[in-house]
């Protein structure tokens, strides 16, 4: 643990997390394992670089906590083996804390989620958006491109059509975990030394029809990663204008992609796989 610490320490810094995202500063983080609690940027730190803590049961899981009425980061170092991944979800879990501090308010009805149905017609069209989805962000020509964004943002204004309630549950939140894995992915990219393979882990979560209709929270994150990166393709300076933005995320991705115009869907017949 101790040679983590120093790594840490040698890594968290303003400059990088403002390259991740313009504003975004360290937090209060604690990285810990079965035992031990270490403590950063945290009021109780008392100017130390650190401090060491007994673990309570206040300290579970990768996520945020309210420590002493300070809004935390948490990171439990048992469950990976890399110091790239507990870097990454140290930077994933200060962002909900930046987004949090910053009065983010776009959080989504999660009793929407407990009750999202099981319809042909949305998991059918849902296969084709993930399909476009990534297609756009990994074509190469422009006109691809375009053609294949077109035809994201076509189907899902569909099913918004047709399950408002559940989609706009599904945009919220990409709204809120998009951002945060698109950090994590940056922060994952800054660190790691093999930075090719790194985007298809994402990918194969976006498109794997499973995980995409059985898990549906989870499946959402990684599709709001993929609108991240897309909008970096195609608007300068959108992070800094999507946080003062009153929009989710993909109304905020299809406001900015100022060359859509709708498209006659082509449905494949996919019944077996649906």
């Amino acid at each position: 643990m101790k040679n983590l610490i120093e790594t840490v320490l040698n890594n968290i810094s303003n400059e990088r997390f403002e390259n991740y995202w313009e504003g975004f500063k360290p937090v209060a983080f604690a990285i810990f394992d079965d035992t031990d609690v270490f403590l950063f940027n945290h009021p109780k730190c008392n100017d130390q670089r650190y401090i060491k803590l007994v673990k309570t049961e206040e300290f579970h899981a990768c996520t945020c906590i309210l420590f002493e009425e300070v809004p935390t980061a948490i990171v439990d170092t048992t469950l990976y083996n890399s110091f790239e991944v507990i870097y990454s979800l140290i930077v994933h879990e200060s962002f909900h804390v930046f987004q949090h501090l910053s009065e983010e308010s776009r959080y989504p009805n999660e009793l929407l989620g407990f009750n999202y149905p099981i319809d042909f017609n949305n998991i059918q069209l849902h296969i084709l958006e993930r399909k476009r989805h990534f297609e756009a962000f990994s074509s190469t020509e422009t006109i691809e491109r375009q053609r294949r964004i077109t035809e994201f943002i076509t189907i899902r204004d569909k099913r918004i059509e047709l399950f408002p309630d559940f989609v706009e549950y599904e945009n919220s939140v990409e709204t809120i975990e998009g951002p945060a894995f698109y950090v994590e992915y940056q922060a994952l990219t800054d660190m790691s030394y093999h930075k090719e393979g790194i985007i298809n882990q994402y990918a194969e979560q976006l498109l794997d029809n499973n995980k995409s209709h059985i898990h549906i929270r989870s499946s959402c994150y990684n599709s709001g990663l993929f609108i991240c990166l897309l909008l970096d393709e195609i608007s300068k300076n959108w992070k800094v204008k999507f946080s003062k933005s009153k929009l989710d995320l993909y109304h905020f991705f299809k406001n900015a992609y100022t060359n859509y115009t709708s498209v006659v869907l082509n449905i494949p017949d996919n019944a077996e796989e649906v």
